[in-house]
């Protein structure tokens, strides 16, 4: 995250006294000073005033109050010394009244007086819900804690070529918001820039990916969700397959997720095959995270609405009688084999 800074030169003369706001600046003798970081979100990027000796001084004293305290004696420095200090300030806006006094080389007395506006502010926080990001429809929900700006997208092809550009305007508004976009080609990638009405920003990148695993189908025991033992090596071998996919794409892991699609044939009415699709790819799911699939898996059941080989109505058909298994950090967009994205989380 970025961090806007203001800055302000200005020095002080002696026995002069001025009320002074970011922007405006005075040249005289004595010292100069600079505001670092006038907006925060974070101590760690806080505002640090910044002060530079002109001339010798002898010594004296610094007096800060207003949305932060400090005194502190001033010791003998040269021209060209810089003192820099850390104003710890709270969440708000904040006025900084600041007075040096300081005896010169000739004993001349010195006090210089200013004042500056710092604002702490909420850090941005942009939460993106990958499940919920359809690239296929142009669709990214999203959700930011501070009033947003705007956001600028930028769209990549599967080969890294940018391919075009995006300005979502939201005026200040804050919470559960969309950038939307006319989908076209296939993307590869997504760079997002949230802007808030402060000047501060954020960044993520999403980078959408699927890998389909190629499998040997199980035969399920009639009507139901269970396989004979015999069946168990085909998903060993479909195991090995997914965690040599997870190694290969390590990159992703963070966001990985596994995708069960389960199918059936002709055989029965629509809702019962869609019912028994659905507990047939939830025990194929259940399998995998016992057999220690550690990531996030999901089933969707599709029944006899897709088939892989058309047959009139009660027709069995072993090739419908099928699942499909995709690796992707998001739901695998819509397609002829999966036309709707209802994924249930498997516990």
């Amino acid at each position: 995250m970025s961090t806007p800074r203001s800055y302000t030169h200005v020095a002080g003369i002696a026995c002069f006294f001025a009320l002074m706001s970011i922007g405006s600046s005075v040249y005289a003798q004595g010292f100069e000073y600079l505001v670092e970081n006038q907006k925060s979100t974070t101590d760690s990027d806080g505002p640090v005033l910044v002060l530079k000796v002109t001339d010798l001084v002898k010594g004296g004293k610094l007096t800060i109050s207003g949305g932060y305290s400090k005194s502190m004696k001033l010791q003998r420095m040269n021209p060209g010394k810089v003192l820099r200090i850390p104003l710890k300030v709270k969440k708000g806006e904040h006025t900084i009244d600041v007075k040096v006094e300081s005896t010169t080389l000739n004993d001349e007395k010195v006090a210089i007086a200013f004042q500056f506006n710092v604002a702490r502010v909420e850090p941005m926080k942009l939460m993106i819900d990958r499940d919920k990001v359809d690239t296929t429809k142009g669709v990214i929900p999203f959700r930011v804690n501070v009033p947003l700006d705007r956001a600028e997208v930028e769209f990549f092809d599967t080969d890294g070529n940018k391919i075009g550009t995006e300005i979502e305007q939201f005026g200040g508004k804050s919470g559960n918001l969309v950038i939307d976009w006319s989908a076209g080609e296939e993307i590869g990638g997504i760079s997002i820039v949230a802007y808030d009405t402060q000047g501060f920003w954020s960044s993520v990148l999403l980078e959408p990916w699927w890998i389909e695993i190629e499998h040997e189908e199980i035969i399920f025991d009639f009507g139901k969700a269970t396989w004979q033992k015999s069946e168990e090596p085909k998903l060993e071998k479909s195991l090995a397959e997914i965690k040599s996919a997870m190694k290969k794409h390590a990159k992703h892991r963070p966001d990985m997720r596994l995708y069960v699609a389960g199918y059936t044939d002709r055989v029965g009415s629509a809702a019962q095959n869609k019912k028994l699709s659905e507990a047939r790819a939830r025990a194929i799911a259940k399998w995998f995270k016992k057999k220690g699939v550690d990531m996030p898996v999901y089933a969707q059941g599709f029944g006899e609405s897709v088939m892989a080989v058309k047959t009139p109505d009660e027709t069995p058909e072993e090739r419908n009688r099928r699942a499909i298994y995709v690796l992707g950090n998001g739901p695998p967009p819509t397609s002829n084999d999966i036309p709707s994205a209802a994924w249930k989380i498997v516990k």
